[in-house]
């Protein structure tokens, strides 16, 4: 006849892979959803529908954040669509302090910065830059920051 263990042990393996309840169809591994970066794929079909223009000649893209840091884009692709007023960055980025990027970032920083600057020279952040380039600022009443760039003999 049918053995008692056996059909307890069926019972006991149908409860576990039911995955609803009474009249429900058995399964023993429930299926996951990928996400297969479908939003990169719907973020590239909606900007192809906005007539996206590619901008040559972009070597670097300099995101200045609230926390006076930069994210730095080297040799990024940079594509427009003047209508739609949109610009999108595309590339590796890294999170860098203003005083690392310091000699080269100066013409891109705005009226807003200049307490920062003057800031980052009293605590002498500043002397330790790289490329023996000492920074001379001049602050004016003006909220324009003036900036002059000397080269200093090489330290022995």
């Amino acid at each position: 006849m049918v053995n008692q263990a056996k059909l307890e042990k069926l019972k006991r393996m149908s409860k576990v892979s039911r995955t609803g309840g009474k009249g429900s169809m058995r399964r023993k591994v429930r299926k996951v959803q990928k996400s297969s970066g479908s939003t990169a794929k719907k973020l590239s079909a909606t900007l192809a529908k906005v007539n996206k223009q590619a901008l040559p000649g972009v070597d670097e893209v300099n995101m200045f954040r609230e926390d006076n840091s930069v994210l730095h884009f080297s040799r990024p692709k940079v594509e427009a669509s003047f209508q739609a007023n949109t610009f999108t960055v595309r590339g590796t980025s890294q999170v860098k302090t203003i005083t690392e990027l310091m000699p080269d970032v100066l013409h891109q920083l705005g009226p807003n910065a200049s307490n920062f600057l003057k800031n980052l020279l009293e605590s002498g952040a500043l002397n330790g830059m790289t490329g023996n380039a000492a920074l001379t600022t001049r602050m004016t009443t003006s909220p324009t920051l003036r900036a002059t760039l000397t080269m200093l003999p090489p330290s022995k």
